[in-house]
């Protein structure tokens, strides 16, 4: 969940088409980056495997008091509506985006799918937003799981859910600009982070590849923790886009404090870096776009 908060917020500046002319250049942390809706939808999921209940009043519940983070159009009239509304088949990135805490939490590889799967059902029922979410967590977990293994995590994810790795094309994806699919965005996604070496070098990837950096960093960012882990000075970084009042930091602080979380992280020697950065600072500047 650390990996998908700060993918989020590297990735916010530069969502667009593929406009970076050198993103090795590019500042990953600056004054007006910021937390989008994928983090404050993380952190919504993180609550219902904490806290229990129905998913969609977790998402319903964070969502409304974050209406101005970006949330899609289809997104943001579900959110709109007074109670929940039903699913509307999206086949977006929304569901793959949100759905880190998931790989903490499963006991198992089936409780994994499950709850994936369960993770999207409130809006992203089409077969490739489930897909995408399954196959988001699966990656995360492999990676926990398997340090370091990249060009085995490729070769899963591309057995177990189809998705064209091996074959992957940046420049493809750059001449295509800006993907909202979940299938797509996956990929770019699990390719970034493999290739990258470290959170770090996955984002200059999803940069040159311009488009939905922001989700794609989210997706890839947890991948990063998982196959490299993160250091103490890039976690330092993270408490000053937050303000007590957004309930974002507070859900990933209960969550990694929970024993079940924290007692798999410390079995995968993937515990946050200490000293552990509890205190937050001010709100982060918003985009003119948010």
């Amino acid at each position: 969940m650390l990996g998908a908060l700060m993918g989020d917020i590297m990735g916010s500046r530069y969502e667009g088409p593929g406009w970076l002319d050198d993103p090795q250049a590019a500042p990953l942390w600056s004054a007006d980056a910021q937390f989008t809706d994928d983090s404050v939808l993380t952190a919504a999921v993180a609550q219902w495997l904490l806290d229990g209940g129905a998913l969609a009043y977790h998402l319903h519940g964070l969502g409304r008091r974050h209406l101005t983070r970006g949330f899609g159009q289809g997104f943001l009239t579900w959110l709109l509506t007074e109670p929940p509304g039903p699913a509307y088949q999206s086949w977006g990135n929304g569901a793959a985006m949100r759905v880190s805490p998931v790989a903490a939490w499963a006991n198992t590889p089936e409780e994994l799918l499950i709850l994936a799967r369960a993770s999207a059902l409130p809006t992203h029922d089409h077969v490739q937003g489930i897909r995408g979410a399954q196959a988001a967590a699966w990656a995360i977990r492999y990676a926990f799981e398997n340090p370091h293994d990249s060009n085995a995590l490729l070769s899963d994810i591309e057995t177990r859910f189809g998705y064209r790795l091996a074959a992957f094309d940046p420049s493809a994806v750059r001449a295509r600009g800006f993907e909202l699919e979940c299938e797509a965005t996956v990929t770019s996604s699990v390719w970034a982070a493999a290739h990258g070496g470290s959170i770090e070098g996955a984002m200059r990837l999803i940069l040159a590849l311009g488009g939905d950096t922001d989700t794609m960093g989210a997706i890839a960012g947890p991948i990063c923790e998982g196959l490299y882990g993160l250091s103490a000075e890039t976690v330092a970084q993270l408490p000053r886009y937050f303000h007590p009042a957004d309930g974002v930091w507070s859900t990933l602080a209960r969550f990694y404090a929970h024993p079940r979380v924290a007692q798999r992280l410390a079995t995968w020697g993937r515990l946050p870096p200490t000293p552990w950065p509890m205190a937050i600072g001010s709100p982060t500047l918003r985009l003119g776009r948010f």
